[in-house]
């Protein structure tokens, strides 16, 4: 007879049954979904956000080339990007390389060698969709005409000053009314006055350097009938920027350059100015009999505008060192306002652009004098024609581009491609 201790051992060689295998692979593989599910999770989010960080670099890189050059310039091939016409004049296919004869070369290669499908929208037109009249969401589009700033990188960059009068006019409309109660926008004149100086502050303990500060200051006037009131004046005054110039090898010689292109240099002005005649619309639908108007010439408001920009005259620095201004940017955007007249409403109102004066050290700037390092822009109507005189008309330095660059992951030249399917997109502007 076996011992008890024999059939012990014989029952604990005996196994797991096939039931039992298979209902503890059944309990794992529950388990594990989950886990598996989650690996897999992660390697698609993980590529998503792959392709999406590659995507920005190639937006990074067309942005950067854009911005430095002109616009014909870039669509002659001048650059490193090939721009490819589409059927829409101001819309281009962005491609790295132009490609052979008949070879379907429409897409951008990555960082990773992948392919991306590239547009590039250069828009100059004033207004592209108009203003609510009830004030709640002016310019859905957020074009260059909105107030909405976040969307524009250059804008909020530290190297700006900004400017808005969201509130003069109201407030002097307000003003007038307390000496007369029937006062209108009609008896009110506007008149804004930039001044932005650039001073020498270089001194002996830095003999190598130069060091400068930037002052700018703005004063709204507002004068009823003349003056038959005394008149309401508002000043905005931005506080004192001290920077040092930017060294650069010119052959064997030091240039220090003072530019708004340069980073910690001299700051560019993004000027948001909102049209001042006409009554503003608050209430939807129009009054009975009232018709809609685009005003394109500017003859509803008599707004002046004065720019005047100072800088040190001469190429020697107060210690004698070589320096070379450049690029000292005005952006005056004009917003877009809805406005009500007799009986016409008007959807766009502009400033005469003969009204505005742009002064570099107390000379008025002609369109002669190409050579000033004080650039204003503008989307002001008809801005070009005060450039006319340029040798180079292609070169006219007065055009504002808004620029789209939206990306596609690419799928062939002759592909429909989505705004639901893009990658990424990027606004910003440009000018010309």
């Amino acid at each position: 007879m076996k011992s008890l201790q024999e059939k012990k051992e014989k029952l604990n060689n005996s196994g797991f049954s096939l039931v039992e295998v298979l209902i503890a692979i059944a309990i794992l593989a529950i388990i594990s979904l989950p886990v598996l599910s989650t690996f897999s999770n992660s390697a698609r989010i993980n590529s998503k956000a792959r392709r999406i960080e590659n995507a920005n670099t190639v937006i990074g890189n067309i942005v950067e080339e854009a911005k430095d050059m002109e616009l014909q310039d870039l669509l002659d091939h001048k650059g490193k990007y090939y721009y490819g016409k589409t059927k829409t004049d101001n819309i281009y296919v962005v491609s790295d390389d132009r490609g052979a004869e008949g070879e379907d070369k429409t897409y951008f290669t990555g960082v990773d060698g992948e392919k991306y499908y590239v547009k590039a929208t250069f828009d100059a037109s004033t207004y592209t969709n108009p203003a609510d009249a009830s004030g709640s969401t002016d310019n859905s589009n957020n074009n260059i005409n909105s107030s909405g700033l976040s969307m524009y990188a250059d804008v909020t960059g530290g190297n700006n000053y900004v400017f808005r009068d969201d509130t003069g006019d109201e407030e002097a409309l307000a003003y007038f009314r307390t000496f007369n109660t029937l006062a209108s926008r009609a008896d009110i004149s506007k008149k804004t006055v930039v001044n932005i100086n650039i001073t020498d502050e270089s001194d002996a303990s830095t003999p190598n350097e130069v060091r400068l500060k930037q002052t700018m200051d703005i004063t709204v006037t507002y004068s009823y009938n003349g003056n038959a009131y005394p008149a309401y004046v508002k000043t905005t005054t931005m506080s004192d920027y001290y920077f040092w110039a930017t060294k650069e090898l010119s052959g064997s010689d030091i240039v220090y350059k003072i530019s708004g292109k340069l980073e910690n240099n001299a700051r560019n002005l993004y000027m948001f100015y909102t049209p001042f005649k006409g009554e503003r619309v608050t209430t939807l639908p129009l009054p009975e009999g009232s018709t809609v108007a685009n005003e394109t010439d500017g003859s509803i408001t008599t707004d002046t505008i004065e720019i005047n920009y100072n800088i040190p005259s001469g190429t020697k620095s107060k210690l004698g060192l070589d320096v070379d201004y450049s690029d000292l940017n005005v952006y005056m955007l004009q917003q877009e306002k809805y406005v009500l007249t007799g009986s016409k409403a008007y959807t766009k109102t502009n400033v005469k652009v003969d009204n505005i004066v742009i002064k570099q050290n107390g000379m008025v700037l002609t369109s002669a004098m190409t050579s000033s390092p004080v650039k204003v822009f503008s989307n002001v109507d008809k801005w070009s024609d005060k450039w006319t005189g340029l040798s180079d008309p292609t070169k006219i330095h007065n055009v504002l581009y808004r620029i789209t660059v939206d990306v596609w992951k690419w799928k062939g030249g002759t592909a429909e491609y989505k705004d639901e399917d893009k990658i990424t997109s990027l606004t910003t502007t440009k000018t010309d």
